[in-house]
């Protein structure tokens, strides 16, 4: 007698969009089976360490990775507490969830600018530090 199947997740189609880090890029992070979101990358550095992209959350929440056609008109995505957030990443060509969808997008205007950061995380922590600008208790 033949096993019967295991239904399985169906497979996001399509691949991260080739080429270096670059500011101007768009990356979808996946936070869930059922939940993608998208940060923008504003500048690129890799003086003292791994390459690293200067990320900002974009306001998107989609059921898949988003498309550049949904990225039209989005602006940032501040935190809850209403601050702005910019990190340096690292690991966004090669980290698993994490695919560029878009190359050379002009950035969209924030009213408030932003000091300097320091603060670094990783690409895989961007599904975690996501809670902080998303209420993804649903």
């Amino acid at each position: 007698a033949a096993k019967p199947r295991r239904a399985t997740a169906p497979r996001v189609a399509g691949r991260s969009l080739p080429g270096p880090v670059a500011a101007g890029d768009v990356y979808a992070v996946r936070l869930r089976e059922d939940l993608w979101t998208a940060v923008y990358c504003h500048a690129v550095a890799d003086d003292d360490g791994p390459e690293r992209g200067l990320v900002e959350y974009l306001d998107v929440l989609t059921p898949a990775p988003v498309v550049p056609e949904q990225l039209e008109g989005v602006g940032y995505r501040d935190r809850r507490n209403g601050h702005r957030w910019q990190a340096w990443c690292t690991g966004l060509a090669k980290t698993t969830g994490v695919r560029r969808v878009a190359q050379g997008l002009v950035a969209p205007p924030h009213a408030r600018k932003h000091e300097a950061t320091r603060l670094r995380t990783g690409a895989k922590d961007l599904r975690y530090t996501a809670d902080l600008h998303f209420d993804l208790s649903g």
